[in-house]
Order: C-alpha cells, then sequence, then structure tokens
C-alpha cells in the first residue's frame, strides 16, 4: 500500500536544490499578526475548516483534529507563561499553523512541488487507503518531521538570530541561536507529551468511537506508544533545524530541505506497518529497510549529490553538528566507502571512527553490508579506521570484521616492538618530548591490542643504531613523534621546533594539560601569534572574543566598567587564558584586557576551541579548572576590596 492518491496528476521528480526551501515557513511576519492574538484567530479558523471537514465526511479531519487539540493545549501554556520568551513561542505557533494551511493548500491545487510526505498523509486520507491510526500519524510525521525544522527556522531568522550567528561567526552552541529557543522548543515538547491522552480521545471520539472505549482499556500502552513516536520526531526535528542553521547559506540550506523531505517519506512506511493487513506491515518494512541514495527514497526520487556533500561539509568544518550531519549521511543510504575515503583523506580519522557505528545503527541493509566490504579492503585507510574505531571505543572487535581487525593488530605489534627498540637508543632517550611520545604511543598500541584480543608482544629485537632508529622515527605513523624526532639531530628547522614548543607550552596550561601532546599538534599550527604594546587593548568589553587568547608572555590586566569606572579584576600572567567565557557562550567579553607589559599571546579560533572540544572531552576539565581559577581569584580580590582584607 502507498499513500499517494493526488488531484490531478502529481510530478515524481524532485524539484532543484536551490528551490526546495522556496522560501517556506520564511516569510516577514505580517503586521500584528504573529502574536498571541494572531494565534487565537488562527485557533478560530481551525474550529471553522475542522467543522466542515466533519461535516462533509473527509477524513483529512483526522489529523486536522488532532491539530487543533494540540494547539489548544499549546494556548493554554501562554495562559499558564510556560514559555520563556513568549514572543518568540507566539511567532513559532503562528508559523507552523501557516505552514500547515499552506500544506492544505498546496494539495489542494495539486503543487508538483509539495513534500512526499504531506501527499501522502493527505492522499492516504482522501482516498481511504489510511485507517485513523495512521491517518494521524501521517499528518503528525509530516507536520513535525518536514514543517516543524522550518517553522522553527524562519522564527529564528525572524528574531534576527541568523545574523547574529553569521556576525559572530562558529558557535559552540549545539543549535546555534540562544538557548531560550530550545528552552521554548523543549516547553512544547512537554506540551506534546501531556496532550497525547487528550488527542486520542478527541480523534477517536470523533472518528472512531468503538476505538476510544477499547483505547481506555490500554490507553497507557497507545499513550506510551505515541509519546515515544512523538517525541523522537521532534526530537529529530530540532537536530534538522540545527543543521540548516549551521549551514549559513541558503544554498546549502537547500540541500538540507532535501534531505528533510526524504527523511519524513521514509517515516510513511513505518506508518503503512499500522496496518491489520500482514502485507502492508511486510511492505513497510521492506520499503523502510530499503532506503538509500541509489534507488529510489520514498519510492519515488533521488536524493542530490548536493545534500550529500553539504551534509559532508558540515561534518568536516562544523564540529558542533558533525555527528547529526554524519548521522544524516548514514540515514540516507549514501555509500560508505565514499564518505569514509573523503574523511580519512582530510585526516579526520576521529570523524570516520565515529560514522563507522552510525553505519550499523542508521543505514539501510545493504550499506551495512558495503561498510563491511570496505573495511576488508587491504589500504592504509580502512586499516586507520578500524585502528580508530577500537581506539575511541565506538565499536568492539567482534564488531568488525577479522580481516580488518587482523591488520590493525599485526601495525599495532610492530608498533610496540619498534617503540622499545627506539628507547633503547640513548640519543633517542635523550631527548625527553620524543621519548615521552614514543612511551604514548607504545602504551596507545597495546591498549589496541589489548580491545582486539591479541597478544602484547615482549619487550626485545636486535639493537638498532642511531642512525637506524632515526629511519624508523622520520615514517613513524604518529605525526607527533616524527615531529619530536626532528630534535634527535640538527636536521630539524626553526618551524619544527616553534612548532614543538607550542604544544609543550600547551600542556602546561591549566586548560590544555589533560589532553596528550599527540592531539594537540592540529592546534598548534592553527594557533595566531600575536604581539601587544603596554596599554593596547587584547580583548574590549561588549565586542565577542571569537576565540581564546592564551598568554604566552608578558602580563595583562583585566578591567570591567562599574558606573563609569574602570576597576581592575584579574591579572593574568604567562599560561593564563582570556575571552574563554566567550567564545563558549558566543556573548560579548565582559572585560577589557589590555597589556600591562609587551604582552605575546597565541589565538585560538572558536572554531579550533570547538572541534577540540568534541574531539577531546577532557579539554572541558581543563576549561573547568581554568574557570574554577578565574573565580575563586575573582572573589578574593572583591572580598579583599570590599573588607579591605
Amino acid at each position: 500500500m502507498t499513500f499517494d492518491g493526488a488531484p490531478g496528476a502529481m510530478a515524481a521528480t524532485p524539484p532543484g536544490v536551490a528551490d526546495v526551501l522556496r522560501g517556506f515557513c520564511q516569510q516577514d511576519a505580517p503586521p500584528g499578526e504573529y502574536t498571541l492574538a494572531g494565534f487565537d484567530r488562527r485557533l478560530e479558523m481551525l474550529v471553522a475548516t475542522q467543522q466542515q471537514l466533519e461535516a462533509a465526511g473527509d477524513h483529512r479531519g483526522v489529523f486536522h483534529l488532532t491539530y487543533l487539540a494540540f494547539s489548544r493545549q499549546v494556548r493554554q501554556a501562554f495562559d499558564d507563561n510556560r514559555f520563556t520568551d513568549p514572543a518568540f513561542a507566539a511567532d513559532m505557533s503562528c508559523r507552523f499553523v501557516d505552514a500547515y494551511l499552506e500544506q492544505a493548500q498546496r494539495w489542494e491545487s495539486g503543487d508538483p512541488t509539495q513534500c512526499r510526505a504531506w501527499r501522502m498523509a493527505f492522499g492516504g486520507a482522501e482516498s481511504g487507503e489510511a485507517n485513523v491510526l495512521q491517518s494521524m500519524f501521517l499528518g503528525m510525521n509530516a507536520h513535525i518531521h518536514y514543517d516543524l525544522a522550518f517553522v522553527t527556522l524562519g522564527s529564528c531568522r525572524a528574531f534576527g538570530d541568523l545574523e547574529t550567528a553569521a556576525a559572530t561567526g562558529p558557535s559552540l552552541s549545539m543549535s546555534g541561536v540562544p538557548d531560550a529557543r530550545h528552552l521554548d522548543f523543549l516547553v512544547i515538547n512537554q506540551i506534546a507529551w501531556e496532550s497525547i491522552p487528550i488527542i486520542q480521545d478527541a480523534v477517536l471520539g470523533a472518528f472512531a468511537e468503538p476505538l476510544k472505549w477499547g483505547n481506555k482499556l490500554v490507553g497507557g500502552i497507545t499513550s506510551t506508544l505515541g509519546q515515544r513516536l512523538l517525541m523522537g520526531a521532534r526530537d529529530a526535528a530540532w537536530a534538522q533545524t540545527n543543521l540548516l542553521v549551521h549551514a549559513r547559506d541558503e544554498r546549502s540550506r537547500g540541500a538540507i530541505a532535501a534531505m528533510i523531505d526524504a527523511y519524513a517519506a521514509s517515516h510513511t512506511h513505518l506508518v503503512e506497518t499500522l496496518s491489520p493487513n500482514p502485507l502492508d506491515v511486510v511492505g513497510g518494512v521492506r520499503k523502510w529497510r530499503g532506503r538509500r541514495d541509489a534507488q529510489a527514497w520514498g519510492d519515488e526520487v533521488l536524493l542530490p549529490d548536493a545534500t550529500r556533500d553539504a551534509l559532508m561539509d558540515l561534518a568536516l568544518h562544523d564540529p558542533v553538528v558533525a555527528e547529526l550531519a554524519l548521522r544524516q549521511l548514514a540515514f540516507a543510504g549514501y555509500d560508505p566507502a565514499w564518505v569514509l575515503d573523503v574523511l580519512v583523506k582530510d585526516g579526520r580519522t576521529d570523524l570516520a571512527a565515529e560514522f563507522v557505528p552510525l553505519v550499523g545503527t542508521h543505514a539501510p541493509a545493504d550499506r551495512r553490508d558495503d561498510l563491511e566490504r570496505y573495511l576488508e579492503t587491504p589500504g592504509s585507510g580502512p586499516v586507520a579506521v578500524v585502528e580508530a574505531a577500537l581506539a575511541e571505543g565506538y565499536v568492539t572487535a567482534k564488531a568488525l570484521p577479522d580481516e580488518a581487525v587482523d591488520r590493525v593488530v599485526e601495525r599495532c605489534q610492530r608498533s610496540a616492538v619498534d617503540a622499545d627498540r627506539c628507547l633503547a637508543v640513548p640519543a633517542v632517550a635523550a631527548v625527553p618530548e620524543l621519548a615521552d611520545a614514543l612511551r604514548a604511543h607504545r602504551e596507545r598500541a597495546r591498549m589496541l591490542l589489548e580491545r582486539a584480543d591479541a597478544r602484547v608482544p615482549a619487550t626485545g629485537g636486535p639493537a638498532l643504531t642511531e642512525a637506524q632508529a632515526h629511519a624508523l622515527l622520520v615514517v613513524h605513523p604518529d605525526p607527533w613523534v616524527r615531529l619530536c624526532a626532528s630534535r634527535v639531530s640538527s636536521t630539524g628547522d626553526d618551524n619544527m621546533s616553534e612548532l614543538i614548543d607550542r604544544v609543550l607550552f600547551l600542556k602546561t596550561t591549566p586548560v590544555f594539560m589533560e589532553v596528550e601532546a599527540g592531539a594537540l599538534l592540529a592546534v598548534a599550527e592553527e594557533l595566531q601569534p600575536m604581539t601587544f604594546e603596554p596599554g593596547e587593548a587584547i580583548l574590549r568589553e561588549s565586542e565577542p572574543s571569537n576565540g581564546v587568547h592564551l598568554v604566552a608572555e608578558g602580563m595583562v590586566a583585566v578591567v570591567q566598567d562599574h558606573n563609569g569606572s574602570p576597576v581592575k579584576v584579574a591579572d593574568v600572567g604567562p599560561g593564563g587564558a582570556l575571552g574563554e567565557l566567550s567564545a563558549l557562550n558566543g556573548t560579548p567579553a565582559v572585560a577589557t584586557c589590555h597589556a600591562v607589559v609587551q604582552t605575546k599571546t597565541l589565538f585560538l579560533p572558536t572554531a579550533v576551541l570547538a572541534r577540540l572540544l568534541h574531539q577531546h572531552p577532557r579539554v572541558s576539565i581543563g576549561l573547568l579548572r581554568h574557570l574554577g581559577q578565574r573565580l575563586e581569584a575573582t572573589t578574593q580580590m572583591a572580598l579583599k576590596r570590599q573588607y579591605g582584607t
């Protein structure tokens, strides 16, 4: 069974990427309309339409009543003062109604660009192919899995959040918009959760009275099922909103809109399983499991390459939503070999490792087979992916192909032995950072061997000469070991030496001391050295920091404005950090920081800090330690100023 009945011929080809969004829900608010009073007017309109649908025996009234019952609960929430930003919540509520009404109008006019989820919802209801439960869930699926992301984006755009996000650059916020937006989104989630029994009684009472009384007997079960489906859908909608916000440009948003269309359409196959006909149940499961980009997804269209490319761009360049983008790449059924090759070539084996279990959890069944074939392929790429996946604990050795694990075991056993042999060479052991790097690499190899249930090789082997050790080290698989090896002889250049010193400096700071030196190499390469003369401002109060300044040399005074008078609240010397709160929150700096003497800093852009926080959670421990020390020092200074002690 499919729910594709339509008034007139509907196109079976997708609109172009630039046309998918088509301004849907992105319109400017009509004067005085996207307010609480405007929401009340829309509720009255929904009531009148419901009466017309029921009088005509039109089963499109099933979802219409579902939405009306829910909207009434949202309206009550305004009276109960449940929203953090009532104006934003009212704008969003009005856009949501208008989105539904626009979809109904598109159906009536036979608009060939209408999203597939709504075509299936309206078609199934109008043709009578969908039963009451299916009609209710088809409408919920289309309205939440498709409309809601664009509604939220439109409200954020209307309140200037997108312009603010673009002006301040990459954000560490999961949403990229003020936290109040997510809080109000969660309030609506809670209202939806509470409304399930009310919606069930209203819809079943109007369209399936016998089911209403049967539902009284098993109401707990059906409510739980409805809540799980509804909450999962709304969580997915917030994830889609995050991708739309972080895309930052309209063409990328159009590409992601195509993915949202396909995502919502694919879920209609799950609704088909809510049928008393076993063939429909089997057919729905088969279609759900078989979705992929190389075939017709939703039995109709292909996802464009532009969607794949937009998601990959987000995964590579926006660590805040990288996991969301990878999850959608897996769900859509894009070729895992292509995705993994791109990630490995870009040096992002951490993302490649994260992608492996996402394929196992979210991808169509045949793509899981493609992943296994890729991992079994000889080559440095698959080996690096398997090694990273084991190291990060994303998968167990038993979940990976034996051939792939065997290659990693062989490589780790060789690395452990070579590390011991190199450490036995006096010239190598005499360079502390190189010796530490080799020991860390050896311990990592042994850890991987244990996770692979493989033998840890015994120490030993023929002794190496200094030249032989150097020959091994300059081609070592660990870039940090290779870099430190430049200090064994005089062949290392000044740039290499400076990079090593930066990594070692980072290790002395409270923020980064918890992170392995090798992991800081990529960070050190992106640090921007800056010099400030005495009195020169490094940060200004009420202006964004756009990153963190690490003080390498000199002294910095931190000054805040109190009733027009500058008050010094702290002195920050070498190893200290400036602007971290502004970078973390995406907010203006709370103080002005100026150099007391000539001061040198290493500037870490917010985007690099975001990536580091997601790759290495121990950075969070360092930040908490640093902020705790800063708070304690500020408190002591305030007490001293107040009591003179």
